[in-house]
């Protein structure tokens, strides 16, 4: 899927649910409620005006710090994504108003502008659902 300033690979299975976007933003859900939350994948875009994918990555770290409840960074880096292009994650886990959660996120910077997918759900179905989700953020890219 190609979209105004990124491009991924989303699973044939990810419901849409557009009742949860805000502008620039997208989501899927990616696997069964558990609890009353749905796993789901959401991509979004922010400023990210002269920064690194070191810096975004340092970045992110502290601000999720200061809205994240029990803010737990397990895993964080730059990698290689799907299609050769350089990605950063910051695997994380913590609390938004509810039950701690697990988070991966990936980002790749476009001008002066962030992409970050999202894949979240409870600590059960993450360990679970990690290895069919994680491929797919790979594929983040600019179109």
């Amino acid at each position: 899927m190609i979209r105004g300033g990124y491009a991924i690979v989303i699973g044939s299975d990810w419901i849409p649910d557009h009742s949860r976007v805000e502008a620039g933003s997208e989501f899927w859900v990616v696997g069964t409620v558990v609890d009353g939350f749905a796993p789901n994948v959401d991509i979004l875009n922010e400023p990210a005006s002269g920064m690194t994918l070191d810096a975004y990555r340092a970045s992110s770290i502290q601000g999720a710090s200061q809205i994240v409840a029990q803010f737990d960074v397990l895993e964080s880096g730059v990698t290689t994504g799907t299609f050769a292009q350089p990605i950063g994650f910051v695997r994380f886990s913590g609390s938004i108003g509810g039950p701690v959660l697990n988070f991966l996120s990936v980002f790749i910077l476009d001008a002066d502008r962030a992409i970050l997918a999202t894949f979240t759900a409870p600590p059960g179905s993450f360990d679970t659902l990690l290895p069919e989700v994680e491929p797919f953020l790979m594929t983040l890219r600019s179109p």
